[in-house]
Parts: C-alpha cells; structure tokens; sequence
C-alpha cells in the first residue's frame, strides 16, 4: 500500500469529520472557541430525527476508519498485520467508550458507538485488502508483459544468462 494512499485516508476523514462535527454541533464547548475565534457559527440545526443520528454515529465512524488506516501506515505496508491493526483499532474504541461509562473520558457512553465504529474499521480493512490487491494484480500484469515480449518502457530484465539489463522506451 502506498503511504500516499494511507495518509490520505487518515487525514480526508479526520478534517470531514471535524467540518461535520462542527456543523451539527453548536453546543460543543470546542465549538463555540472555533464560532468565538471565528466570529460567527455555521450551523445547521439537528431537531432533525435524521441529522441527530447521522451526527452521532458518522464522526465516531470516520474516526474508526482513520485509526485503522493510521495503525497501517505507522506499523508499515504488510497486509498481512491489516486484521492485527483492526482488532487492535476495535479494543481501542471500546476501551474509550468504556472509560465514557466510568467518567474518565468525557462523553457518553452508547453501545451503539462500539457497532458503528467496528463497522467502519472492518470498511477499513476491507478497502486496505482491496486497494492491495489491485495493486499487486497492476504489478502482476505489467510483469507479465514485460515476459511476453511487450517491453514496458524503463523496465528491468534478465536475459536469461542471469544478467539484467534495462530497457529504454521503445527499446527491445
């Protein structure tokens, strides 16, 4: 996985998250230092059954989906540990609901958070494995034109003495 690929899908759903965050809640005390700065708010209003739901669950679910994606990019480019770096993801958002529930961490504390955000780091898991199998089947095809004859240009190969040489673009 490219690092280019993993930061962006840290950093996109972070600072969509905040700018929803901000939108749909202005009695955040964070928010209204942003409106006090700022000099104005821009608000929508959450009377809506619908935009209070999305409101709570969509940031908590970005956020899953960014520590995943981060786990990944910081611990390296093996697919292999993507499952390791989930469940890792998914005790660390429990464990931040949980101490919710005790009053260590302030916020509220809802089972619902927990579901939303598992979903959201397996989506991570699952669009990391995809994107890593697009790439290596990408790779696997160029690979396999360049041994058929097809010179991709610049590429590297053996000509079968054990020797490698590369070719230049339009080259054979």
């Amino acid at each position: 996985m490219k690092k280019c690929f993993a930061w962006a899908n840290v950093v996109i759903p972070i600072l969509a998250g905040s700018l929803f965050y901000y939108i749909t809640s202005p009695d955040v005390i964070f928010v209204k230092n942003i409106d006090r700065i700022m000099g104005t708010g821009l608000h929508v209003g959450v009377e809506n059954t619908f935009v209070r739901i999305v409101r709570s669950y969509v940031p908590d679910m970005l956020w899953a989906y960014a520590l995943v994606f981060s786990l990944v990019a910081v611990t390296g480019n093996r697919t292999a540990d993507v499952w390791k770096m989930s469940a890792l993801a998914g005790v660390f958002s429990t464990i931040i609901e949980i101490l919710q529930l005790t009053g260590c961490v302030r916020g509220t504390f809802d089972v619902m958070d927990i579901i939303v955000e598992i979903i959201a780091e397996l989506m991570a898991v699952f669009i990391i494995k995809r994107h890593d199998n697009d790439m290596r089947r990408k790779s696997y095809e160029e690979n396999q034109k360049v041994h058929r004859g097809v010179v991709m240009p610049d590429s590297i190969c053996s000509n079968g003495n054990g020797k490698r040489f590369r070719h230049k673009c339009g080259q054979q």
